[in-house]
């Protein structure tokens, strides 16, 4: 059994607890002073003086701190910490932080191979883990592929609908994680398994020329343009032609689309606004969020699996 220690102040940490022993894992509250042999220490920390005390631990550690505080990280970094995360995280980072950890750090403890085709379903902000032999298929709904900074921070590496296939990333530093963006039916295969399938290297090639344009979207020299690429390729997956122009039919927050596009929150809404202002974009609001609608869009030959001809509840998982 897996076990990880919790130092400091622990109460703003007990929804990440209970996540964790749902899982399985042995969880254990510690004074400062104490000398655990385990897999992972959590650290609430709230001096340089704490860090100091962690400096000669043999077990791997994270910081969970205030980041307002710039000597604070850097001390804790000095003091061998494996990443630093601001108070303010959300707990689900740093639940699918520990989740790689441990997988990765616990070779002896990998996921059961898979031996035949499952299907399985996921509720909306479900961490998904695979075997490193196996391949997914969306059937219903959508995942979001991110990957997560040592600060907690997140960035959007792509969101896939129906008909997508999805490869398992290692269990490495990318720290690279499959999460539910809706609730969601995916077809589990081994690679032997989804190899005879006679659609399967087009629907790889799809995923490979998916990632290709995702990159470089990623890679224009200026915001505007990176925005509208962005939703360009989701256009391609989720859009729906309506009277002003293609609709993307699927939420995404101006916090991912930030983090798809390498800038801040605010600087995206302002972005967003002025390309509003140039009618360049419009939104349409819905009871589950804004929807983004490029008036001047043209399909683009990226191969990516279109969700327009699917019902809506396909799509959303619902």
């Amino acid at each position: 059994m897996k076990h990880v220690y919790f130092v400091g102040d622990w109460q703003p940490c007990t929804g990440l607890m209970e996540q964790l022993q749902i899982q399985g894992v042995l969880i254990s509250l510690l004074p400062p002073d104490f000398q655990p042999a385990g897999d992972l220490l959590v650290v609430r920390l709230s001096s340089p003086q704490a860090a100091d005390l962690l400096r000669e631990r043999e077990i791997p550690w994270v910081a969970w701190i205030d980041l307002s505080d710039p000597a604070l990280v850097t001390q804790a970094y000095s003091a061998g910490a494996q990443a630093v995360f601001p108070e303010n995280t959300p707990q689900e980072v740093l639940l699918a932080f520990v989740q790689r950890f441990l997988e990765a750090h616990n070779p002896s403890l990998p996921l059961e191979p898979l031996e035949k085709a499952i299907q399985r379903r996921y509720q909306k902000g479900d961490t998904i883990l695979l075997s490193e032999n196996s391949i997914l298929e969306v059937q219903e709904g959508i995942i979001a592929q991110t990957m997560v900074h040592q600060d907690g921070s997140e960035v959007l590496l792509g969101l896939f609908g129906p008909h997508t296939l999805v490869v398992p990333h290692p269990a490495d530093t990318c720290y690279i994680q499959l999460i539910a963006h809706t609730n969601a039916t995916l077809l589990i295969q081994p690679w032997s398994t989804a190899a005879l399938d006679p659609r399967f290297t087009s629907k790889l090639r799809s995923r490979l020329q998916q990632m290709e344009a995702w990159a470089a979207m990623q890679a224009r020299p200026h915001l505007d343009q990176r925005v509208l690429g962005i939703l360009s390729l989701l256009a391609e997956q989720f859009g729906v032609e309506c009277e002003r122009g293609e609709l993307i039919q699927v939420r995404i927050t101006h916090t991912q689309l930030a983090s798809a596009v390498g800038a801040t929150r605010s600087t995206i809404t302002r972005t967003l606004g002025d390309l509003k202002l140039q009618e360049r974009l419009f939104t349409l609001d819905t009871e589950d969020g804004e929807r983004y609608c490029l008036p001047r869009w043209e399909p683009g030959h990226h191969g990516l699996p279109c969700s327009a001809g699917y019902p809506a509840e396909v799509v959303s998982g619902t």
